[in-house]
Order: structure tokens, then C-alpha cells, then sequence
């Protein structure tokens, strides 16, 4: 127990570090695994002791499901495989090893929502002070503020360029921390707050909860991610009838307002990329994220009209890259950049079918244990997390486990850390 509470505590603290880490660090040619994921595994296998613990209860339902997604994802595998055979072992994997490391780290964070959710709190506030602070030093650093290696000081200018908007005329630089970009960051920020917000205990580290909760905030809206910000509103106004029941007087126009300011924000930022992909999608491809979406959507279903074969099981998981390389337009590492007709095409009807179906569960579950505030949240990741160049990300399997699973009735296990935690 220990040494497992040990291994999860430092997944959840290194959750922000992220794929930019090795830019800052100048190694541009390594593989990139996220830490999180590795430590989850390691930390899962310590707990062999407990693993009777997945046959039972909520964890019961837990283990079947990631089963079912483990077993339909290593048949789409094999079905693109046999459809087209990859460059290499590694190539028709990667994606599904990816989602497998998730699933790993989904199922410990289950457990320890269950019998140890005061370890997720404490760390889950690190975490986010964690990347906020990195964001903020990032920032600094591209100004000039900030002291820094060479090698920090080139990834956060080139950073800024590609990563800042124009509003009416006016840049505003997106905050990404430690992600590639500021998507990512706004769902990690996003998540966390899910996370924060069912793992606190009236009475225990009040102060640093707020502060935690607070950063989150701070971080999702430093984003200035369209999907993130949207998401935010729909867990906004689910969360409106249990906010409103304590001061009405002041919560409904503060929601209103944040709202307003949001959606206008939205019409502007949707209006500019409206405009940027009428431009032509062979020139402007890379410039316009709404005609590179489109493309991919077009060229994807394309793939399923010449392979028919695929519409059942799909091209393989992670497996669309090798195909788009060919218009010339992309690398064989792009992603199309929406989930719901990523899983079509790569994982076929059938995965398709088997994701829909285990949501409907999640949406379930949320709905018994938090009400219309927990479906709203399900409904806010979602939405935050379709839009991505990659939806594997450890936070909202985090924040999903949160939303899904209620602690323990029994006392919470002994804190094998001692002092350390307490």
C-alpha cells in the first residue's frame, strides 16, 4: 500500500507535464510516453493484493467495461492490420497501447476514489497549482522575464506565435503550460476542477481547496479554448440549481454574465475561423482549424466509401495518420481531430457502437450519484474533449472516475505515508 499510494501520488502531481517537455528540454527526437501513465501501471501492479477489490461493487462494473473497451480496441487493431499492414508492429499499436495505459490509470484511480480519495485531493491541488505555475513561468520567459535555458527560451517565443489570437485587432497569447497547446492545457484545467470539486471534505484543507478549485478556474479561461470554454459553460448551468438554492440573489447573474461574456467571445473566435477556412483548404490547411476539421471529416468518410471492409471494425485505432500523409497535406502522426468520427473511422460501427454504449453508462451512473449536475459535467467533457487533437488524456479518465464512483462506506484505509499526507 505504500509503495502504490507513493506511485499514484506522484501520477497525479505529474499529470501537467506533458509532450512539451521534451521541447523544453531539447530532446525533439525522443518518444514521448506521459509519466502518469507509466507510474499508474507500476502502481496498479503493486496493488495485485487489492485486486480482488475489481470484483466487487462499483469496481465490478469498472473492470467489465474497461475489459470490453480493451478487447474491441485489440480487435480493430487486428481488423486494420489485416486491412492494410502497417510500416511496423509499433505503428498499428501505438494508439491502442495508449488507450490501454489510460485504462490502467482509470481503474486505480477508481479504486483510490474509493478507499483513498483524500490523496486525490491533496494531490489533485498540486497538480493544478503545478501547471498554472508552469503556464505563468512560460509566460514570463517569452517576455523576457524570466531567466531560462536557451533551448525554454526558443520553445516558448515559437510557442507564442502559433499559439496567440487576434481579437478586434488585438493578440492575446493562450496559456498552454506544459501541453503542446492550449487546448489540452484548458481540458487538464477543466477536468482537475471536476476532480477538486468531488474529492473535497467540509472541513479538511478548506483554504487550499478554494485555492485549487481557484487555479483551475484561472487556468480553463487563460486557455481561451473554445471547446473548454463552452464545456465550462455546460457545467455552469447544471450546476446552477445547487448553487442557487444557496444565494440566489447573486449566483443567476453572475452565471448570466459569464455566459454572455463567453458566448460573445465564442461568436467572434467561431466568426474569424468561419472566415480563415473559406480561404482554401490546400493554402490555409494549417492556419484554419475549422477547414483542417473538415477536411479530415470529408477525407475520413471518403475512407470508409473505398474501404468497405472497414465500416464494421475500421482502419485500426491510431491508423488514420498513414492515410492522410498521402494527400501530401499532413504527416502520418495527424489526427482528425474529432473524437465521435475518429472512433467511426478507425474503430468501425461496431467500436463506435461499443463507445456510445459505455458513455450511455457513464451518463447513467453520473446521473444516479450527482443528479442533473453530474450529467452535465459528463456532457461538458464531452464536448471539451472532441475537439482535440488527441482525446486520450489522463485528466478526464480522472475526472470521468470522479464523476462515476462515491467513497467507500466503510472508514477510509489506514495512510500507509503517514505524516506525509496528514
Amino acid at each position: 500500500m505504500r509503495i502504490a499510494t507513493l506511485l499514484y501520488s506522484i501520477a497525479i502531481a505529474a499529470i501537467p507535464i506533458s509532450v512539451a517537455s521534451k521541447f523544453l528540454l531539447g530532446l525533439t527526437g525522443t518518444t514521448w510516453i506521459d509519466p502518469t501513465l507509466l507510474l499508474a501501471l507500476a502502481a496498479l501492479l503493486v496493488l495485485v493484493p487489492h485486486w480482488g477489490d475489481f470484483l466487487t461493487g462499483d469496481l465490478r462494473l469498472v473492470a467489465a467495461g474497461t475489459a470490453v473497451l480493451f478487447l474491441v480496441s485489440l480487435v480493430c487493431a487486428i481488423s486494420g492490420v489485416l486491412l492494410r499492414p502497417p510500416s511496423s508492429l509499433y505503428a498499428a499499436l501505438r494508439e491502442p497501447i495508449r488507450l490501454w495505459l489510460n485504462l490502467s490509470w482509470f481503474l486505480v484511480s477508481c479504486w483510490f476514489l474509493i478507499y483513498r480519495p483524500r490523496v486525490i485531493l491533496r494531490c489533485s491541488i498540486f497538480a493544478v497549482t503545478f501547471g498554472l505555475g508552469a503556464g505563468v513561468y512560460l509566460y514570463l520567459v517569452a517576455l523576457g522575464a524570466a531567466p531560462a535555458p536557451g533551448p525554454v527560451i526558443s520553445y516558448t517565443r515559437a510557442y507564442f506565435i502559433r499559439q496567440t489570437i487576434w481579437f478586434n485587432g488585438f493578440p492575446i497569447p493562450r496559456m498552454g503550460g506544459l501541453f503542446f497547446e492550449a487546448p489540452p492545457f484548458g481540458l487538464f484545467m477543466f477536468s482537475m476542477l471536476i476532480v477538486l470539486s468531488f474529492t473535497r471534505e467540509d472541513g479538511r484543507h478548506p483554504k487550499w481547496t478554494a485555492c485549487g478549485i481557484t487555479f483551475a478556474v484561472l487556468g480553463m479561461l487563460l486557455s481561451l479554448a473554445d471547446q473548454v470554454l463552452l464545456a465550462g459553460t455546460v457545467g455552469l448551468f447544471s450546476s446552477l440549481p445547487n448553487l442557487g438554492k444557496k444565494r440566489p440573489g447573486i449566483v443567476w447573474p453572475l452565471a448570466i454574465a459569464a455566459t454572455v461574456a463567453i458566448f460573445a467571445f465564442e461568436f467572434q473566435s467561431i466568426s474569424e475561423k468561419g472566415v480563415s477556412s473559406t480561404t482554401g483548404i490546400v493554402t490555409r490547411i494549417n492556419g484554419s482549424s475549422v477547414g483542417e476539421r473538415s477536411f479530415h471529416l470529408h477525407y475520413g468518410l471518403s475512407l470508409l466509401q473505398a474501404e468497405p471492409a472497414a465500416t464494421l471494425l475500421g482502419i485500426g485505432p491510431g491508423r488514420y495518420g498513414e492515410y492522410a500523409s498521402e494527400t501530401g497535406f499532413f504527416a502520418d502522426t495527424v489526427n482528425m481531430q474529432t473524437s465521435e468520427v475518429e472512433l467511426l473511422v478507425e474503430w468501425g460501427a461496431i467500436g463506435l457502437a461499443a463507445w456510445a454504449a459505455l458513455l450511455a453508462c457513464v451518463m447513467a451512473r453520473a446521473w444516479e450519484v450527482h443528479g442533473v449536475l453530474g450529467l452535465g459535467l459528463v456532457l461538458g467533457l464531452i464536448l471539451a474533449d472532441s475537439f482535440q487533437a488527441n482525446w486520450k488524456h489522463e485528466a478526464v479518465f480522472l475526472a470521468i472516475a470522479a464523476l462515476c464512483t462515491q467513497r467507500s462506506t466503510v472508514a477510509e484505509l489506514p495512510n500507509p505515508i503517514g505524516v506525509a499526507y496528514e
